[in-house]
């Protein structure tokens, strides 16, 4: 009895935790881990995965067409989970 009351809670848990949101701290450690320059904005190589995570995600970023992201298009995409399989 006391086994199947820690598995339903493991459970639980586990499910609760993948379910959610990265904190907006937790996102902009991720974005200061690409945007080594403090611009503000990735492109080219850094930024074409984010870009593509977030076009699967039906995200948009004003620069996608030239290969650009803003930290402020970054962080919303993080916080709703666009770069969840990133990690």
């Amino acid at each position: 009895m006391r086994f199947l009351a820690l598995a339903t809670t493991v459970s639980v848990l586990a499910l609760c935790g993948s379910a959610m949101a990265e904190s907006d701290a937790d996102c902009t450690v991720r974005w200061n881990k690409i945007d080594t320059a403090k611009a503000g904005v990735v492109d080219g190589d850094i930024a074409k995965p984010y870009l593509a995570a977030m076009d699967t995600m039906k995200m948009s970023a004003a620069g996608a067409k030239e290969g650009k992201l803003t930290s402020k298009e970054f962080l919303e995409a993080c916080k709703n989970e666009a770069f969840k399989s990133m990690k």
